[in-house]
């Protein structure tokens, strides 16, 4: 089950730079199993955020090409804000879901 769950959350994290997909780590023990999420952004993605502004610190300015492919220049940035990208409680219906089904055969599968 812990190997449907990794494989999940792997496949079903955001593919940008595959970086978060990448920090993923399964750990499997006696009867328990857990994946953890370790790029420092990871909660932010699962959980989403809020509106909030990006302003300089270690700069005079922020730089970034704007989506017309401009080069902008400003020391502020007010972020719309991001939704939840839940992939990592998907990963683990999907997983509990194999489960019931494992289980369901292998009762049937007593019953015969």
């Amino acid at each position: 089950m812990a190997d449907i769950a990794y494989a999940s959350a792997f496949f079903g994290a955001p593919w940008r730079t595959g970086k978060l997909a990448g920090s993923l780590v399964k750990e499997a023990g006696e009867g328990e199993a857990s994946i953890q999420a370790l790029a420092p952004y990871a909660i932010y993605v699962i959980e989403g955020t809020a509106p909030h502004e990006i302003r300089s610190v270690n700069a005079s300015c922020l730089a970034f090409e704007s989506r017309s492919g401009e080069l902008v220049f400003t020391q502020l940035v007010r972020h719309p804000g991001t939704k939840p990208n839940l992939f990592m409680a998907k990963a683990a219906e999907d997983a509990r879901s194999k489960a019931e089904e494992v289980f369901a055969d292998l009762w049937l599968e007593l019953l015969d």
